[in-house]
């Protein structure tokens, strides 16, 4: 018994060094122990704040609709790979452009001459059949990029 007590009080007195070189029970141990120190300082915590997103529009940019004008249309564009159509005007609030691609890649872009900014009127790496309607008065021409196919396309200004 002396002997037992002796030893743990030796072990006790020992540096952790040198007891984790010594012995594979304590290296066990201490790596559970820091390994639940960690679990509880983890877990313990304040929870991350949830946040929940709703999407409002913007419609300060689009003026209101009327349902007192009709379509009529101004230009009908047609042809194959990429092309650009002649400068179209639009005196309307708003204008629709209907188009129809049979290609293997259907892409095209509406652009204002005044401000140059792409609208993307389509954009389907098959055929598409659809149409867009667009907001504001102006001239606008179309910009299209068709991959190994042929689309038209008939513009509507309301008025």
């Amino acid at each position: 018994m002396n002997d037992s007590t002796e030893s743990e009080k030796s072990a006790l007195q020992k540096p952790i060094s040198e007891l984790w070189k010594t012995s594979p029970v304590t290296r066990v141990t201490t790596v559970v122990v820091v390994l639940i120190l960690i679990l509880i300082v983890w877990g313990s915590g304040t929870p991350a704040p949830t946040y929940q997103y709703q999407y409002v529009p913007d419609t300060s940019s689009q003026p209101a609709v009327s349902t007192t004008g009709t379509y009529q249309e101004v230009l009908t564009f047609s042809g194959n790979g990429p092309k650009r159509s002649e400068p179209f005007t639009i005196i309307g609030s708003r204008f629709k452009i209907t188009y129809d691609c049979k290609a293997m890649y259907c892409g095209a872009f509406v652009f204002n001459t005044s401000d140059q900014m792409p609208r993307a009127l389509m954009n389907s790496p098959e055929a598409v059949s659809d149409e867009t309607v667009f907001y504001g008065s102006g001239q606008y021409y179309i910009d299209t990029n068709i991959v190994n196919g042929s689309y038209t396309m008939t513009v509507y200004d309301y008025k």
